[in-house]
């Protein structure tokens, strides 16, 4: 499912990934664990197309993905990605901010889509709400409703349970 051979990529001086490589299959879950500045963000941002890398490929499903000078667009990979903070557009609803990637018209299976994640991640009555009314917990559920709004393939997670509570976590 992803295949990532020699992968590297560079800020500057700074090596944030250096030849890294892994294959995760279908039913697979993987973590990557090391320091803090270690180059984790960097690998999963190389694998969802956010970033262009220096050396090597990310192969997605058999197609290839990224190559140095070539990134194929992050909407096309099937990838939900949840980051460290999440990144909700502040001028939208919870609601909105769920259903972002679904589509550009509202429907009843869009809405019905965001009712789901809305009870699944004990959101409900939230939905009216704009980011800067939530917890933190609450904002980063909402985050997790949205890369999981449109069925993706690949679900990328970085760090995303910091902000829950234990309960909600686990």
């Amino acid at each position: 499912m992803i295949s990532v051979r020699n992968l590297s990529k560079s800020f500057g001086a700074v090596a944030a990934v250096e030849d890294a490589s892994l294959d995760v299959g279908e039913a697979d879950r993987l973590a990557v664990v090391g320091p803090s500045a270690g180059g984790k963000t960097t690998l999963l941002r190389l694998i969802a197309g956010l970033e262009e890398p220096d050396a090597g490929e990310v192969v997605i499903n058999g197609m290839l993905a990224s190559r140095r000078g070539f990134v194929a667009a992050p909407h096309t990979r099937s990838i939900g990605m949840v980051f460290q903070r999440p990144a909700l557009w502040p001028h939208m609803t919870v609601a909105a901010n769920i259903g972002f990637g679904l589509d550009d018209s509202r429907s009843a299976a869009v809405d019905a889509r965001i009712e789901q994640l809305l009870a699944a991640l004990e959101l409900e009555g939230l939905e009216n709400r704009r980011p800067h009314e939530l917890s933190g917990g609450q904002a980063q559920r909402v985050a997790l409703g949205r890369a999981l709004a449109p069925g993706p393939r690949i679900l990328l997670l970085n760090e995303p349970f910091q902000n829950l509570d234990d309960e909600l976590a686990g």
